[in-house]
């Protein structure tokens, strides 16, 4: 399970990993003991959002995107270039 929350300003990402493991420590002992397979961590939304992996898929999508936009640039600018030869050509 996935939980995004905000921190209070002024607390460190290390303070609210102290407070949850506490938290976490106390819910086996309340609890039945299935609960002891689970922890939980705290870190930055966009280095949980942004792995490794996605971070690669992202550079290679962004790099075919700019191949097709460069690709369809020089195409348009071909067929205006036609266009502007065609239209200035004399009539034989």
């Amino acid at each position: 399970m996935n939980v995004i929350g905000r921190l209070k300003p002024g607390v460190s990402i290390r303070e609210a990993q102290a407070e949850l493991d506490t938290i976490v420590a106390r819910i086996p002992h309340s609890l039945s003991n299935s609960n002891r397979t689970w922890s939980v961590s705290v870190e930055p939304l966009r280095g949980a959002l942004l792995s490794n992996d996605c971070k690669l898929a992202n550079w290679l999508f962004l790099g075919g995107v700019a191949c097709f936009l460069l690709l369809e640039s020089v195409s348009v600018v071909n067929l205006i270039q036609l266009h502007s030869d065609a239209r200035y050509q004399p009539h034989r």
